[in-house]
C-alpha cells in the first residue's frame, strides 16, 4: 500500500474516533438537558402547590409568586410583583423598615432568617406570619427565595391560652381530643426493669377517669363504658403495648408522639396519635395521663390526595409526550401516504411502507389514550339520556364478554340528563365490561346501573375530587376476583396492567379516569379480593333539551376530493408543515405558508387575492392560532378556519370541549380525512 493510502486511512479513522466522540458528548448533553427539564418540572410542580406563600426577591422588590401567596395577602398576582417587604407590612415605621434591610442584606450575604412578623393584607387586615429568607442564585444572579407562613392560628391560640385559666372540667370534657388518666391496682416501684413495669402497667392499670371523646373513639357512647376497662381489655396487641411502654419507662416515663393502629369494639381498625406520661412519687409510679387523636380519617385523606397529585403529575407528563408525539407521528404517517399513494401495490418497498403507517396508526392511538388520560383531549359534549346509551351497549356487550357472563341492568326510569361526549361514555362502558369479564375467567355476573344521585360536603369531604352537587350515577359491577388495595392504589395510571402485558397497553382505566375528570365528573371504586368490583361514576345532570341529531348533506363532490382552492397553512413545525403542503398539493389546492400567527397575519394582509381557508396550530410561539384568527377575521370576515393540534389549549377548547362554530382536527389525522374535513369546510354554506 503506498503512503498515500495509509495516510488515507490513518485519516478515515481520525474521522471516525472524532465522530464517535461527538456522538458521546451529544448523548450526554441530550442526558443533561433531560435532567434538566425534569428538574425544572419537579421545581414548578412544589412551587405551585406548596402549602405555603413563596415568593422570589430580586433586590427588595418581589418578582415572582405562587397562588398561595395571591390567597394569603389577598392580592393578585401582578400587583404583588413590584412591591416590598415593608409595603407588605402591617407596621410602616422607619425602624421597621431598618429591621427589614438587615434582614435582607444578612439573607443576601448567605444567612437564612427565619422571623415571625405582622403583614397586612389588601384591606388592611393583618396576618400573623412566620417568614423564611434563603439566599438562592440563578445563572451566578443572587435572588432571595421567601417563604411565608401563615400562623395566626398559632398566635391566636397562644394569647388565648396567655388570657384564659380555662378551668379543669371545662377542658377535659369539653376538648375534642380524647383525654384519660390510667390507676394501677397498687403504686409500681421504679426500681423494676423496663420490661418489668410495662407489664405491670398492662395488666394491672385501668382507665380512672376519660371523656367522652375517648369513649367514641372505640366505638362506645359515652365515658361510664370505658371507665374501669383494663389496659389488657382494650389493647389489640398486647406485646406491641409492652414494647411501647417500655420505651416510655426508659425515656423517663414519657413518651411525646406515638402513632399506632388499634380495633375499636366494632372491629375497625382505627389510627391513633398518642401522647402520654407517668407521675412518679416516693419512687413509684402512680398514675398516668394521656391524650388521644382519632387519625383515622386523616390518614384516609392524606392517602387519597397523594394519589391525587401524583396522578396530576402523570397526566401532566402524559399530555406533553402525547403533544410531542402527535406532531412526529404527523410527519411519519403523513409521509407513509404520501410514499404509499405513489408505490403501485407489488412494489418490493410497498409492505415495508405499509408497515410504517399501520405501527404509525397503533402510536396515534395510543397517544390518544394518554390525552385522554391527561384531559387534552377533544369532547363533543351535547345533552343526553345516559340510559340510551346503555340500552345501545348491552347487546354489543354480550357479544363481546362471551356466554359465561350474565349481563343484568336496572336502569332508573326517572334519570336525569347529563351534557357528556356520548362516544366516550360508550368508551367508558366498554372498557369496563371488558375489565369486568377479565375478571371473570369462570363466568360471572355483570351489573349496569343507573340512577340519580347527589354528593353532599360530607362525602366530599372524604373523596377528594367529589363536589357537591346533583349528578347522574353510572355503576359497573362484577362478581369478579376483586382488587387488592396494592393494586387499588395504581389502578388508573397509565401503562399498569395486571393483565398480560404483551397484548395489554395498561390504558384502558386512565383513559376512563381521564374522561370523567375532564367531563367534571367523578369516578369511585369498591372493592376486596373474592367479592368484586364496582366502577361508580358520577356525571354532572343538566336541565338542558337534548341535543337533536341533525344529518348534515355530504360535500357535493362525493368522494372527490381536489379543489383548486387557496389555503393559508399555519404550523411551526417545519416538518409537520411541509408534509401538509405536500399533501395539499396533491389535492391540487394552492397552499401559503406560515411559521406562526404573526407571520401569518403579514401574509393574509399582503396576498391580494381570496383566501378560503386558514388551517392552523394552535399552539405556536410568538402568536397562537386563536389570536391569529381573532386578528384575521376583521381582515378577511369570510375566510374559513379550521384548527389543528396534538393536544387541546383553553383558548380554543375550555377544558377539551369545543365551542359552538370551532372547527377542529386532532394531530396525528389521516392525510385523507384532512382532505375531506376541508373539503366539507368549504363546500358548508
Amino acid at each position: 500500500m503506498t503512503a498515500f493510502g495509509k495516510n488515507r486511512d490513518q485519516e478515515i479513522k481520525a474521522l471516525k474516533e472524532k465522530i464517535a466522540y461527538y456522538e458521546r458528548l451529544l448523548a450526554k448533553t441530550r442526558k443533561a438537558q433531560e435532567i434538566a427539564s425534569e428538574n425544572e418540572e419537579k421545581f414548578h410542580a412544589l412551587f405551585q402547590n406548596s402549602n405555603d406563600a413563596i415568593l422570589i426577591m430580586e433586590g427588595d422588590q418581589f418578582i415572582e409568586c405562587n397562588p398561595k401567596a395571591e390567597l394569603l395577602l389577598g392580592r393578585p398576582y401582578n400587583e404583588i410583583i413590584g412591591m416590598t417587604l415593608q409595603q407588605l407590612s402591617a407596621a410602616k415605621s422607619k425602624d421597621v423598615r431598618r429591621r427589614l434591610l438587615n434582614l435582607l442584606a444578612s439573607a443576601f450575604e448567605g444567612e437564612p432568617q427565619n422571623f415571625e412578623w405582622v403583614l397586612a393584607k389588601k384591606d388592611g387586615f393583618p396576618i400573623d406570619t412566620e417568614i423564611s429568607l434563603n439566599l438562592m442564585t440563578i445563572r451566578n444572579q443572587p435572588y432571595l427565595q421567601v417563604t411565608i407562613r401563615d400562623i395566626s392560628r398559632r398566635k391566636k391560640a397562644e394569647n388565648e391560652l396567655q388570657e384564659k385559666n380555662l378551668q379543669y372540667e371545662t377542658l377535659f370534657h369539653n376538648t375534642l381530643v380524647g383525654m384519660w388518666r390510667m390507676e394501677f391496682d397498687h403504686p409500681i416501684p421504679i426500681t423494676l426493669k423496663p420490661e418489668e413495669i410495662a407489664k405491670e402497667i398492662v395488666f394491672t392499670g385501668y382507665i380512672s377517669d376519660c371523656n367522652d371523646v375517648l369513649a367514641q373513639m372505640y366505638g362506645l357512647p359515652s365515658r361510664n363504658l370505658m371507665i374501669g376497662k383494663k389496659m389488657s381489655d382494650i389493647s389489640t396487641d398486647l406485646d406491641e403495648s409492652i414494647r411501647r411502654l417500655t420505651s416510655m419507662v426508659r425515656n423517663n416515663f414519657k413518651m411525646d408522639i406515638l402513632d399506632n393502629e388499634e380495633k375499636d369494639v366494632n372491629g375497625n381498625i382505627k389510627s391513633f396519635r398518642n401522647s402520654f406520661f407517668g407521675y412518679i412519687r416516693n419512687g413509684h409510679l402512680l398514675w398516668m395521663w394521656g391524650l388521644q387523636l382519632d387519625l383515622t380519617e386523616q390518614k384516609v385523606l392524606e392517602k387519597q390526595f397523594m394519589q391525587s397529585q401524583k396522578m396530576e403529575a402523570i397526566g401532566m407528563l402524559a399530555g406533553g409526550i402525547a403533544h410531542d408525539f402527535n406532531n412526529l407521528l404527523t410527519v411519519i404517517n403523513g409521509y407513509s401516504d404520501l410514499i404509499l399513494n405513489k408505490l403501485s401495490i407489488d412494489n418490493p418497498i410497498y409492505k415495508n411502507v405499509a408497515a410504517i403507517r399501520k405501527a404509525g396508526v397503533r402510536a396515534a392511538n395510543l397517544t390518544n389514550q394518554l390525552l385522554a388520560f391527561s384531559r387534552k383531549q377533544i369532547l363533543q359534549p351535547k345533552v343526553v339520556m345516559v340510559n340510551e346509551i346503555v340500552e345501545k351497549m348491552v347487546q354489543m356487550i354480550d357479544r363481546l364478554i362471551g356466554d359465561n357472563i350474565e349481563v343484568q341492568t336496572r336502569l332508573a326510569s326517572d334519570l336525569g340528563q347529563v351534557k357528556v361526549d356520548p362516544v366516550k361514555v360508550e368508551q367508558i362502558i366498554m372498557n369496563l365490561a371488558i375489565n369486568a369479564r377479565d375478571a371473570m375467567p369462570n363466568g360471572g355476573k355483570l351489573f349496569i346501573a343507573t340512577s340519580n344521585a347527589s354528593i353532599d360536603k360530607k362525602y366530599a369531604r372524604t373523596h377528594p375530587g367529589a363536589r357537591t352537587g346533583k349528578y347522574v350515577r353510572l355503576e359497573v359491577t362484577d362478581t369478579g376476583v376483586g382488587i387488592d388495595k396494592e393494586t387499588m392504589e395504581h389502578i388508573f395510571e397509565p401503562f399498569f396492567t395486571t393483565k398480560d402485558k404483551a397484548r395489554n397497553t395498561g390504558l384502558g382505566l386512565a383513559t376512563i379516569y381521564g374522561i370523567v375528570k375532564q367531563s367534571n365528573g367523578y369516578i369511585d371504586v369498591v372493592s376486596q379480593p373474592g367479592e368484586g368490583t364496582t366502577f361508580a361514576i358520577y356525571f354532572p345532570r343538566v336541565d338542558d333539551v337534548i341535543d337533536i341529531e341533525v344529518d348534515i348533506p355530504a360535500s357535493k363532490y362525493g368522494d372527490q376530493l381536489k379543489g383548486e382552492e387557496t389555503i393559508l397553512l399555519v404550523e411551526d413545525a417545519e416538518n409537520v408543515r411541509q408534509v401538509i403542503r405536500e399533501s395539499l398539493e396533491v389535492y391540487g389546492y394552492h397552499i401559503l405558508e406560515a411559521g406562526d400567527g404573526e407571520e401569518a397575519l403579514q401574509v393574509a394582509t399582503l396576498y391580494n387575492k381570496a383566501i378560503h381557508l386558514v388551517l392552523t396550530d394552535v399552539i405556536m410561539p410568538r402568536m397562537d392560532g386563536y389570536t391569529f384568527v381573532k386578528k384575521l377575521m376583521p381582515i378577511r370576515p369570510e375566510v374559513k378556519v379550521l384548527f389543528m393540534s396534538g393536544y387541546t389549549n383553553e383558548t380554543v377548547v375550555r377544558e377539551g370541549i369545543v365551542e359552538p362554530g370551532i372547527q377542529f382536527i386532532q394531530k396525528p389525522f389521516n392525510l385523507v380525512e384532512l382532505a375531506r374535513h376541508i373539503r366539507t369546510i368549504l363546500d358548508r354554506n
